[in-house]
């Protein structure tokens, strides 16, 4: 681990946070952490998952959004003021696509449409 331990090197360490001592572990004894190196994982996993994603994502990710939270939405009954209220757009914010502000007014009524269109045609 080094002689920070018996040199008493100290690392300023906050309540509830580790950060310095993380980046401290980093810097001086080339540790990482297991929860980085779980976070980097799971992004690594997400990363492939994007990459071979449909070609709908691939194409217009906004819309595939949109359209698949309708397609939530229809499938566990969530009304239409679900999606015009402040929790929603909290959420819309969150979610990693490009233009967030497009999911935070979505039109889920226009999506039920298409949804509606497309099984009217498979059928």
């Amino acid at each position: 681990m080094g002689n920070c331990f018996h040199d008493r090197t100290i690392i300023g360490i906050q309540k509830g946070s580790t950060g310095n001592a993380t980046t401290h572990q980093t810097a001086k004894h080339k540790l990482l952490p297991s929860k980085t190196k779980a976070h980097q994982r799971n992004v690594e996993k997400l990363n492939k998952v994007i990459e071979s994603a449909d070609k709908h994502f691939q194409k217009d990710p906004t819309h595939w959004f949109q359209v698949n939270i309708a397609a939530f939405a229809c499938e566990n009954s969530l009304s239409f003021k679900a999606f015009k209220g402040p929790t929603w757009k909290l959420i819309a914010n969150k979610l990693p696509i490009v233009t967030a502000r497009s999911l935070e007014s979505i039109n889920i009524e226009k999506h039920y449409i298409e949804h509606y269109e497309m099984i009217k045609q498979m059928v």
